[in-house]
């Protein structure tokens, strides 16, 4: 009997420490990182179309990241850059979240995420940019003792890492 009443009070006590999943929020994707030539070349020139990719997350299972609030973060980022335009814009950024791979277990869990980011322009549909980026990053134990938080905070690490790239590879493109 005692050893059925350790192996439950263990067993609650794994439960109680691995808590429930959430999604990765907008505020831990969204980069504060700015980039001044961005802004002077694409001043309130971009528009986001919707994300595709992303995923819901089952409180029950896995921390993800859910296409709204990747949009949301990847569209603050670019306002926090003041390219983000609020009407007509002159290119049109299709993000797509093609990959994001997580570790089932560990102490420190590292997450890469890939994204594919098309920039057209709205005019002409030209194509400026087709280009998949791939990011990532570790949350440790000294970030979240809690494993399901530590797997959040490495996808928001990894999509607000994945967003920086995304802004040094829009202030190299070329353009007219």
């Amino acid at each position: 009997m005692k050893k059925i009443l350790t192996i439950v009070g263990l067993l609650v006590s794994v439960l109680y420490l691995q808590g429930c999943a959430s999604g990765a929020s907008v505020a831990g994707m969204t980069s504060t990182k700015t980039i001044d030539s961005l802004k002077v070349r694409m001043a309130d020139s971009i528009t986001v179309a919707p994300a595709a990719g992303g995923k819901a997350t089952n409180p029950l299972w896995t921390s993800q990241v859910g296409s709204k609030e990747f949009e949301t973060a990847l569209k603050d980022t670019l306002a926090n850059n003041g390219v983000l335009s609020s009407s007509n814009s002159k290119y049109v950024l299709h993000p797509s979240l093609i990959k994001l791979d997580q570790p089932l277990f560990g102490i420190d869990l590292k997450v890469r995420a890939d994204v594919n980011y098309v920039l057209k322009n709205r005019a002409s549909g030209q194509e400026l940019m087709n280009q998949t980026i791939n990011s990532s990053h570790t949350a440790t134990v000294g970030d979240s003792f809690v494993a399901v938080k530590r797997l959040r905070l490495a996808n928001e690490g990894a999509i607000r890492k994945n967003i920086e790239l995304l802004l040094h590879r829009l202030a190299e493109l070329p353009l007219n």
